[in-house]
């Protein structure tokens, strides 16, 4: 399996930073900004697994959402889902780890960490390689009538690739009469087919 190549990724997530602002002037400031590697490794020291290199980078871009709303401007919510502090998602993968109610025969493993949800939905990073390994990206359904588990992305980087697409492609567009992300590109379902389909 060949190396990631973080420094692309990096690249890549300050690229989103700019499509975000071609939609939104003020995006970037319901963003909070990204920690140190030192403040990743500190937090993340109770995890029983090390952080691959995709997802410090992930951390390093932004450490989820702002604290509070700029003031007299919409919130621009990063357009497929709530995106977790890395604290919250910490804390969130011990409300979810060993439960089995999210698939036949699924548990939520040990080594996923949610870097995105919305109610009982989360994208999970699947750290259990090595750092320099691509990191997949599952999305998970908790809700209990159909739980379900599946692979969204083989890697972080090809998660933004995605990103990318839904902005190409218009799937992501801010629409300023109802001050939110155009809801005929559905999020999930469009990053679901753009990376499913590779």
């Amino acid at each position: 399996m060949s190396a990631v190549d973080l420094v692309a990724l990096r690249e890549r997530l300050m690229e989103v930073d700019q499509r975000l602002i071609e939609q939104v002037p003020h995006a970037l400031d319901c963003l909070a900004p990204g920690l140190t590697e030192e403040q990743i490794h500190a937090l993340a020291e109770p995890l029983p697994f090390n952080l691959p290199g995709e997802v410090i980078e992930w951390f390093r871009w932004h450490n989820g959402e702002a604290p509070s709303e700029p003031e007299g401007l919409p919130w621009v919510r990063f357009p497929p889902g709530n995106q977790y502090p890395l604290a919250r998602a910490i804390s969130k993968r011990l409300e979810w780890v060993g439960r089995p109610d999210i698939g036949e025969g699924t548990f939520y493993e040990q080594a996923w960490l949610p870097l995105i949800g919305e109610a009982n939905r989360f994208l999970v990073a699947d750290c259990a390689g090595g750092f320099d390994e691509p990191v997949p990206i599952h999305v998970v359904d908790a809700w209990p009538d159909e739980p379900w588990a599946d692979v969204q992305a083989t890697s972080v980087t090809d998660m933004v690739e995605a990103y990318h697409w839904a902005f190409d492609t218009g799937a992501w567009r801010w629409d300023p009469d109802i001050d939110n992300w155009d809801p005929a590109g559905h999020q999930m379902a469009h990053l679901a087919r753009r990376v499913l389909a590779v």
